[in-house]
């Protein structure tokens, strides 16, 4: 595994039709639930997407997740706990730095914030840079 993605970066992954860049690659289980939340929002909400086009990304975003390393957030709970207070993190951030670092992996995320706040904790990077290697 070289990278490590969180939700937005492999919706931004799937977006740009690049999913082959998450091919045994890591994510964290939490991801399906933020990315589902991310499709109903822009289907609901947003109005950015209609339901065919939610429905064949769900099912891309399903059929991409069965082809990464996904780690399972049981039992690492308090280690997440910690760094999300060390770094002001949310729980769900928190989890995606863990493994990271863990799996000694680039963090991949769309998200500025997070990435500023742990830039001297664990390598971070976006999907629009892994693109161009």
């Amino acid at each position: 595994m070289r990278y490590f993605f969180d939700a937005s970066s492999i919706y931004a992954i799937i977006k740009a039709e690049k999913s082959q860049l998450l091919i045994l690659n890591g994510t964290c289980d939490l991801a399906r639930y933020e990315i589902g939340n991310i499709l109903l929002t822009e289907r609901h909400r947003r109005k950015a997407i209609n339901e065919p086009e939610q429905v064949a990304l769900l099912a891309l975003v399903a059929r991409s997740m069965n082809l990464m390393i996904t780690s399972n957030i049981g039992g690492c709970e308090q280690e997440v706990v910690n760094l999300a207070m060390k770094y002001n993190l949310s729980f769900y951030d928190a989890a995606y730095v863990y493994f990271a670092k863990k799996n000694d992996a680039v963090l991949v995320t769309e998200d500025n914030k997070l990435a500023k706040k742990i830039l001297a904790y664990t390598e971070v990077t976006t999907v629009a840079d892994i693109c161009k290697m």
